[in-house]
């Protein structure tokens, strides 16, 4: 009986040992976080989108997500009570910022980044440091397998190093804040000037270079040697004090007192600024020309759009707004169009610019030749500038290293261009001309020579040097039907034959000012006119209705008789509408006759462009045109 009680016993005892109920594992605690902070590049402004993403460990995303906006135009944020089970964050920020080097506000929307380890009540600034180093961190402790703090100190110390700034940080970057009037504050006040500083000059552009800054850190910690000269040749144009006194300024409107320790100076100034240039041989020499020439020709297109709107010589219609307002004569700042002709302009000019250095050394007899070439096309873009807007800035052969250009005199930028010509064409001889694909470089270098002698009132010089034209008797007027094909009878001195380059072809040039297959940068025409206002201008009426009768009489009209010099004018500008309209020279022609008010009707401040809205914001040194 005892025996069967004892084994009753132990299988109870055994029964309620597998039943026993395990307790549950505790929960991650879970804390509530208060994080405050400030978004620079310069300062965001009030409503920017702050968003908080929570990292696990290994800096992976958990999830979890909050959302707020800065509360003033300092760029101030602030999460309260967010429950987070991790001491990991990221954080992006979207929206406006006020833009320091141009002293206005951001066009466009940016996004900066930042990832940061917090507590329970913790501050993390936003800025281009963090912004840029934040990938790197990321896979240092992925990949590398850093602990956070190493990997954060590493990203910083490969940005700087990579950004050549020799100056070490005190703190971490996510600590910093331009308003601290620290030296850490000018490092970063710094870098955020000269990343602004492209010559693009847009908040795309601005993105692109950040991301590329970014994903190169990332993957190896340092910068390719072409990201780092960039950044360097930005770095050369900066205006150090002009920046320091645009931030003051800014918040001083913000109602805060901020210091900016001349150190931004020393450190913009210690940056390692590229001077060499590298050379080119004959052959990459020859190839870069064909492209400085497309470039220079997309220019001319673009050029002759305007002077076929602007100075119309037949009723268009379905016109683009910019556009419209070319053909309206209503042109504001903001216009597409002029902005974008601005750009060709200067983007012809730093081709050029950069061809002519990187050749300076090169004796080779055809690399002279195509050095020539590209001085005479030089000072056709300056010509077709001043006359645009007046005075414009005249940027070197360093147009990249250079500070920003102020602009010149534009009796001064013609005074240079002329001398440049007439030091060129001197020994140069019609009968064994310059040419390039353009055509016939030395005569297009006489006829703009004269032309400028003609935009300043020396006549009797460019009576001499269209004279050394006509003599050669390489040109002449070609029947109507041949004005714009490259053959025998064709009177192009320099032209642009579309069948082989990618300029003329737009569908706005095509619509609007196509007149052949071979567009005409100079021809007999033009020569042949110039030659009459020249004889006109010095009294010699009957030579100047000699050399109109001759266009005339080409063109199926009748032989005029002598005329009065207001008469003159009339048919010569007809002559200009008629034959040359849409080839850029008519306006032009207008104004150097004084008939561009009463013909076109405009007042007389609308005789020049406005300057492009986002070329102000870029160049400060640039005074908008009066009446715009």
């Amino acid at each position: 009986m005892n025996k069967y009680l004892l084994i009753i016993l132990s299988l109870l005892i055994l029964g309620c040992s597998k039943s026993k109920v395990e307790p549950n594992p505790e929960p991650t605690p879970q804390k509530k976080h208060q994080v405050t902070g400030f978004v620079e590049k310069g300062p965001f402004l009030q409503g920017s989108k702050v968003t908080l993403i929570e990292l696990d460990n290994n800096l992976a995303p958990t999830g979890k997500t909050y959302e707020t906006t800065t509360t003033n135009d300092m760029g101030a944020f602030e999460f309260k009570d967010i429950v987070l089970s991790s001491d990991y964050a990221k954080f992006s920020i979207d929206g406006f910022y006020f833009d320091e080097v141009r002293n206005t506000l951001s066009t466009s929307r940016i996004i900066l980044t930042s990832i940061a380890k917090i507590g329970e009540i913790a501050k993390v600034n936003v800025n281009l440091l963090t912004h840029l180093e934040s990938n790197r961190i990321v896979k240092l402790v992925k990949t590398d397998k850093l602990d956070f703090a190493a990997a954060k100190k590493q990203a910083t110390t490969e940005l700087l190093a990579g950004l050549d700034i020799k100056q070490n940080l005190t703190k971490e970057t996510d600590e910093l804040s331009l308003t601290d009037g620290t030296k850490d504050a000018a490092v970063l006040m710094a870098i955020s000037a000269v990343m602004l500083n492209n010559p693009v000059h847009t908040d795309a552009s601005l993105s692109e270079y950040l991301s590329k800054i970014s994903t190169q850190l990332e993957n190896t910690g340092t910068l390719d040697e072409s990201t780092k000269t960039t950044f360097k040749s930005y770095a050369s144009r900066i205006d150090p004090e002009r920046i320091k006194a645009n931030l003051i300024a800014r918040y001083k409107t913000l109602g805060k007192e901020v210091n900016v320790l001349d150190d931004l100076k020393s450190i913009i100034g210690a940056i390692d600024v590229p001077v060499i240039v590298p050379e080119l041989n004959e052959a990459e020499i020859i190839t870069f020309a064909t492209v400085v020439l497309n470039r220079y020709a997309l220019f001319i297109e673009k050029y002759d759009l305007y002077d076929a709107l602007y100075a119309p010589n037949k009723t268009h219609t379905n016109l683009s707004p910019s556009f419209t307002q070319f053909y309206n004569h209503s042109v504001g700042v903001q216009n597409l169009e002029v902005y974008n002709l601005w750009v060709q302009a200067y983007q012809t000019l730093a081709a050029l610019n950069e061809v002519m250095k990187k050749s300076e050394n090169q004796s080779n007899a055809k690399v002279q030749e195509l050095r020539k070439g590209m001085t005479i096309l030089r000072a056709h873009v300056y010509y077709l500038l001043t006359d645009t807007w007046g005075n414009v800035p005249v940027p070197k052969f360093d147009m990249i290293l250079e500070p920003i250009p102020k602009p010149q005199a534009k009796e001064e930028t013609r005074t240079e261009n002329m001398a440049a010509l007439s030091a060129l064409l001197a020994p140069e001889s019609l009968s064994n001309p310059l040419k390039s694909t353009l055509g016939n470089m030395t005569a297009l270098g006489f006829a703009l020579l004269a032309k400028y002698e003609i935009l300043t009132g020396q006549y009797a010089s460019a009576k001499q040097h269209l004279a050394k034209l006509e003599n050669a008797g390489l040109f002449k007027l070609a029947l109507p039907g041949n004005k714009f094909v490259n053959s025998t009878d064709n009177e192009t001195l320099a032209g642009y034959d579309t069948n082989s380059g990618p300029a003329f072809a737009s569908s706005a040039f095509v619509a609007i000012a196509k007149k052949g297959v071979y567009p005409s940068i100079m021809r007999a025409t033009e020569v042949v006119l110039l030659q009459a206002e020249v004889e006109m201008q010095l009294g010699n009426l009957t030579a100047a209705v000699s050399y109109l009768n001759k266009v005339r009489v080409r063109n199926g009209k009748s032989n005029i008789a002598q005329s009065t010099k207001e008469e003159l004018i009339k048919f010569i500008l007809e002559e200009y509408k008629e034959d040359l309209g849409m080839e850029g020279v008519y306006f032009s022609a207008l104004k150097r006759f004084g008939k561009a008010e009463t013909i076109l009707g405009i007042p007389a401040y609308k005789t020049l462009l406005p300057f492009p809205f986002d070329e102000l914001k870029y160049n400060y040194l640039i005074a908008q045109n009066p009446g715009y």
